[in-house]
C-alpha cells in the first residue's frame, strides 16, 4: 500500500499504526527502510529499553528472609543449583 501511494508521488507526514504490527521488527525496519517517520500503539506488557541497556538484578533487601531460603525449607533436597547461600565456584 505505501509503495502504491509513493508510486503516485504522495507520501505520508506519519504513518501510525495500531498494536498489532508494533511487536513486528520486520514492519518497523521496512518503515525506516522507506524514511518514514512512525508510530505504533503498543500494548502495556511491552517494554523497550536502549540498544546499550544491560540486565540488572538488585541486591535483596528486605527484613523477610530471602525466597530461595524458603524454598531449600520447604523442599529439602531440591534446588540444588547455585543461590543467595551457595558458592558458584
Amino acid at each position: 500500500m505505501l509503495d502504491g501511494l509513493a508510486a503516485t508521488g504522495l507520501r505520508p507526514a506519519v504513518l501510525a499504526a495500531n498494536a498489532g504490527y508494533a511487536l513486528n521488527g520486520g514492519f518497523r525496519h521496512r518503515l525506516n527502510a522507506r524514511v518514514l517517520a512512525w508510530v505504533l500503539q503498543a500494548k502495556g506488557e511491552v517494554t523497550a529499553h536502549s540498544e546499550k541497556a544491560m540486565p540488572h538484578q538488585p541486591a535483596y533487601r528486605s527484613p523477610l528472609p530471602h525466597p530461595a531460603r524458603l524454598l531449600a525449607r520447604a523442599y529439602p533436597g531440591r534446588g540444588q543449583g547455585p543461590g543467595p547461600d551457595r558458592d558458584l565456584a
